[in-house]
């Protein structure tokens, strides 16, 4: 009785999905710079942008699970936009929390708390041709990304029951199926991960783990480069200075026992490839949610994005401090900083703001009332700021 239930419910939320239609207008109530157009579409989950920055790519879930692929320009209509269903709740999970576009666009892969699953796309009609493959773990999904051209996805979990995780190295074959080849125990709990050419970076609640690659599918044994003596770490970024050395810059936030105090530092550390130290800290009477580096290559200097609750600042900084530092008011509370190259997005609950920081300019600031931090997007020539239904596209 419980299949037959399962199969009709099933049945029902993709013929309803499939008769779910996106629309493309232009709001004459948005007034903002560089404004476009806007995607109406019901529940959006997550987005994307594909690499040469030409398609936006978003999951929305208006009873079961759709794609929309929009095409990006200076003038969009609903000829430029695609939407084609594939899954339910009950197959994918109760949110999508990211969609990995490999280089091509011919396959994504979403990842729910539990199951990552992948799709592969027609280039012709910009619609699902066929699910490829779906895996379920028993740990919850931190995050994954497709390493070394499209060859490997690494994907991390967490454990809901201890301090440990598991590390997972799949092999992409030609049509986007996973295959297996590696799983790195971790012996702590993973809270964030981020990559670069030659490493992958894993924080904890106090520590950050580096495992360098031997190749694509195989990784040196981890190690414990940097841990704080008290507080948590609530974000952290990388550049690389050279192949053996890099700075990693962390933001804390301080635990401050029977007292109704935010407090919160920015520390920067030197890493090699044998050791690291604390260049120094920079304390402040609130808490950096999030931080953003960027570096151009024959620059000695690098310039840091520091976003608090109200607030931001960019500088540069050096191996003693930071200088030059400008800052800016946000509008409502801070949600997250994206990043594109020198470009960053500064998403609050009531503004977006684009950043070069190459020139450290303020290129654009839009305002919106109850902004969604996870249909927001950034490309080199545009960004979205976007409500749960909407989400509006103008050019940077």
């Amino acid at each position: 009785m419980k299949n037959i239930i399962f199969a009709f419910l099933s049945l029902f939320f993709l013929q309803s999905a499939h008769a779910y239609i996106v629309k493309i207008i232009k709001d004459n109530r948005i007034s903002q710079p560089g404004y476009i157009t806007t995607i109406q579409e019901k529940n959006t989950q997550t987005t994307t942008v594909n690499k040469d920055g030409t398609k936006l790519y978003s999951i929305l879930r208006p009873y079961g699970y759709c794609l929309n692929i929009t095409r990006l320009s200076s003038t969009i209509n609903k000829a430029d936009s695609f939407t084609s269903c594939f899954d339910n709740q009950y197959i994918v999970g109760n949110k999508v929390k990211k969609i990995i576009l490999t280089d091509k666009g011919k396959t994504f892969y979403v990842l729910s708390d539990n199951k990552i699953l992948g799709y592969n796309i027609s280039a012709t009609t910009n619609t699902i041709e066929s699910k490829i493959y779906i895996q379920n773990y028993t740990q919850k999904i931190i995050d994954a990304k497709l390493v070394d051209n499209d060859k490997y996805l690494y994907l991390i979990t967490a454990s809901h029951t201890n301090q440990s995780g598991r590390l997972f190295i799949y092999e992409i074959n030609s049509v986007g199926t996973l295959k297996k080849i590696s799983i790195v125990p971790l012996s702590f709990k993973p809270e964030m991960v981020k990559f670069d050419d030659n490493n992958v970076y894993i924080q904890s609640d106090k520590s950050i783990y580096r495992y360098s690659f031997l190749t694509g599918d195989k990784l040196n044994k981890e190690k414990e480069i940097i841990t704080i003596s008290s507080g948590e770490i609530l974000d952290f970024s990388v550049f690389n200075e050279s192949n053996t050395e890099s700075k990693v810059v962390l933001a804390i936030q301080d635990n401050i026992a029977n007292k109704n105090i935010e407090q919160g530092a920015v520390e920067v550390y030197k890493v090699s490839s044998s050791s690291s130290r604390l260049l120094y800290q920079e304390k402040y009477d609130d808490i950096p949610k999030e931080v953003a580096l960027f570096k151009e290559k024959n620059d000695s200097h690098g310039k840091v994005l520091v976003a608090f609750n109200h607030r931001y600042i960019i500088a540069s900084f050096t191996n003693t401090y930071f200088e030059d530092a400008n800052e800016y008011k946000i509008d409502g509370s801070f949600l997250r900083l994206l990043q594109r190259d020198n470009l960053v997005e500064v998403v609050s609950s009531g503004s977006v703001s684009v950043i070069d920081m190459r020139h450290n300019k303020l290129l654009n600031e839009l305002f919106l009332k109850n902004i969604d931090e996870n249909s927001s997007f950034i490309s080199k020539s545009f960004i979205g700021f976007s409500n749960k239904d909407n989400i509006n596209i103008s050019q940077i």
